[in-house]
């Protein structure tokens, strides 16, 4: 990736995934300041805003935001009594994809009441593995990867156990012909399909005290025909 070194920023903020080692080697090698970001809980989040303010000069204005992050996730921890929803999120098709335990979504669903049916399954290698039709492989090189987006069969929704489908807009647009497909996949009507934001899902930062309120009051309206009516059950 091409970078304009004339413009001599006095920060450049990079993220883990999102940017390559390369590119933030080659932009430290020409003497630039760089923060790298990879918060893969809604906790390191915050721990990002605030690392951010302070970076940044404007820790004052980062506090009044970390407040009210802190303020959303901790009567939402507190609230979760019952039995989490559970729930499968797609991020990719053809193939299907999603994410496990060790990802920021993953960490806000379960904050909101919700478990994400994906949570302890990691990616395979290689694709054939990861769709049930090779054995997997290992070694060093493997363990090096990011595993945390493995690829399905649409199959294992129901093996897993979801009760929910929740349909991002991105980072791909799923639409009402998916939302068709997942309904025809279980035989009987108790899978429910809905779209989500997907910005609330998975962009970190001041946008969580938003999110965390409405994902969560999502996962409540599902609660009822999840668990038969039942809240608690």
């Amino acid at each position: 990736m091409d970078f304009n070194l004339s413009l001599r920023p006095d920060l450049v903020l990079a993220n883990k995934e999102e940017n390559g080692r390369p590119l933030v080697q080659a932009l430290i090698a020409a003497g630039l300041a760089v923060h790298v970001s990879f918060p893969c809980t809604v906790d390191q989040s915050i721990g990002y805003l605030e690392s951010l303010g302070l970076l940044l000069g404007v820790d004052a204005e980062c506090s009044d935001w970390v407040a009210k992050c802190r303020s959303a996730v901790e009567p939402a921890r507190r609230e979760n009594t019952g039995m989490a929803v559970p729930v499968f999120v797609p991020i990719w098709k053809d193939p299907w994809m999603t994410f496990d335990g060790g990802t920021y979504a993953s960490d806000l669903l379960e904050i909101c009441g919700a478990h994400n049916v994906f949570s302890g399954r990691q990616r395979l290698y290689p694709l054939a593995a990861d769709l049930g039709k090779a054995s997997p492989r290992g070694g060093q090189k493997v363990d090096a990867r990011d595993r945390r987006y493995p690829r399905i069969r649409l199959e294992e929704v129901i093996e897993r156990g979801a009760r929910a489908v929740l349909l991002p807009d991105e980072p791909y647009a799923f639409g009402k012909d998916d939302a068709i497909a997942f309904r025809e996949l279980d035989a009987s009507p108790s899978l429910l399909v809905e779209p989500v934001d997907g910005k609330d899902l998975f962009w970190y930062g001041t946008r969580a005290a938003a999110a965390i309120v409405r994902i969560r009051d999502q996962v409540e309206r599902l609660r009822p025909a999840c668990f038969g009516g039942y809240p608690n059950k």
